[in-house]
């Protein structure tokens, strides 16, 4: 298989924690894979500036849902339960690393999220997201942060809470560089998974398509025996999101540049049930 040792080395894996059910899939998710790749498991908490300048306004107050009560929202108060979350994230993340027996490692930030997030994924092979669930996901667009990461990280995983094991990987191999990246990538997720490997091949004309599967023959290697490929004739967000409903808990692996636009890349985050890998 030639392919690049960059191209597959995941040493480092980032998970963004808070105290979220999000977080908490993203931590699952991360800590199964830092299991299966023998990595380390870093986890980031950042305490965001913006809330902390808007905690700071005279007329700043915090409204709690369960009673409807309104109550002066300061500073301090937002510093003290800030320190709470980030030590609850901690443990997590420890008892986590503990379950997988990978090394780990912690981080508290404070500044702007995107910012933060971005610096510290520039650092890691791997930087894993949890995102809301699907009904609640369509209501809005795609936070900027995550967007941020999906079009920026060099490798972004987002995962929601209740999603399948990742039993089977899906890999997007349009025949560009970008595109063996993600096919390599999915190789070797596919081998430390144990998993199954679906080469989606998006090509119209069935020469088209045979040319690339030739080509992908030569890349999956060691899985080639559990290895089978999806013509695919339209390459946008619902045909990815159909494809992956139809492959029982896959995971989606593409480049970035198979969907062309943060709108593309958005939809299919939002609209996806799977965990989707973006390179």
């Amino acid at each position: 298989m030639n392919i690049d040792d960059d191209a597959i080395s995941i040493r480092r894996i980032l998970v963004a924690l808070d105290a979220s059910m999000q977080s908490q899939a993203a931590l699952d998710a991360a800590a199964e894979l830092a299991s299966r790749w023998h990595a380390e498991l870093r986890g980031l908490f950042v305490e965001d500036v913006n809330l902390i300048k808007m905690a700071d306004l005279p007329f700043a107050r915090e409204i709690y849902s369960h009673s409807a009560t309104v109550e002066a929202f300061d500073v301090r108060s937002l510093e003290r339960a800030l320190k709470v979350r980030a030590e609850q994230a901690r443990q997590v993340l420890v008892r986590a690393a503990e379950r997988a027996k990978v090394p780990s490692s912690f981080r508290v930030v404070r500044g702007e999220v995107t910012t933060e997030l971005l610096a510290a994924a520039s650092e890691a092979d791997l930087l894993i997201l949890g995102k809301h669930s699907r009904p609640f996901a369509r209501v809005g667009r795609l936070g900027s942060s995550a967007l941020a990461s999906a079009t920026r990280a060099r490798r972004a995983l987002f995962v929601q809470p209740g999603a399948e094991s990742m039993n089977r990987v899906l890999a997007v191999y349009d025949g560009s560089p970008v595109a063996k990246d993600a096919l390599t990538l999915g190789v070797s997720l596919a081998d430390a998974l144990n998993a199954s490997l679906v080469v989606l091949i998006p090509a119209k004309a069935y020469e088209t398509a045979q040319a690339l599967k030739n080509r992908a023959v030569e890349l999956v290697g060691a899985v080639q025996a559990r290895t089978r490929f999806r013509s695919l004739p339209r390459l946008n967000a619902m045909s990815l999101v159909r494809a992956a409903q139809s492959e029982d808990g896959a995971v989606l692996i593409l480049s970035r540049e198979s969907l062309n636009s943060e709108e593309g890349i958005a939809e299919l985050i939002r609209d996806i049930e799977s965990p989707v890998l973006l390179v």
